[in-house]
């Protein structure tokens, strides 16, 4: 039997009843979009209160050299105060490694 040519592309489209009718069906789309948005919002938040609560509610410094001035240590954290002498420590130490990977790759 010889297939049936397709007279209407109308019933191979799936989204046409949704376009279609749009009007009523935009109101439960954005209310999904705007529950999904706060629950994500709200996921977020719970996640960051365990580091927020592990770093002892105080903001991290993140280069202290960059305002070295104006800084005052303190030993109550250990990620809050790195001297200049540990920052040229840490880099010496990457330079050391680097120069060690160059070599095994000459190798």
């Amino acid at each position: 039997m010889a297939p049936i040519p397709i007279k209407s592309f109308r019933s191979l489209q799936p989204f046409a009843t949704v376009r279609e009718n749009w009007g009523t069906v935009q109101p439960y789309v954005s209310n999904y979009i705007t529950t999904v948005s706060f629950g994500v919002i709200c996921m977020n938040f719970l996640a960051i209160i365990p580091q927020i609560i592990a770093h002892g509610f105080t903001f991290p410094r993140l280069h202290p050299a960059l305002d070295f001035e104006d800084l005052e240590p303190s030993e109550e954290h250990p990620n809050e105060y790195v001297s200049p002498q540990e920052l040229a420590e840490a880099r010496i130490a990457e330079i050391e490694e680097e120069m060690r990977d160059g070599q095994e790759q000459h190798e």
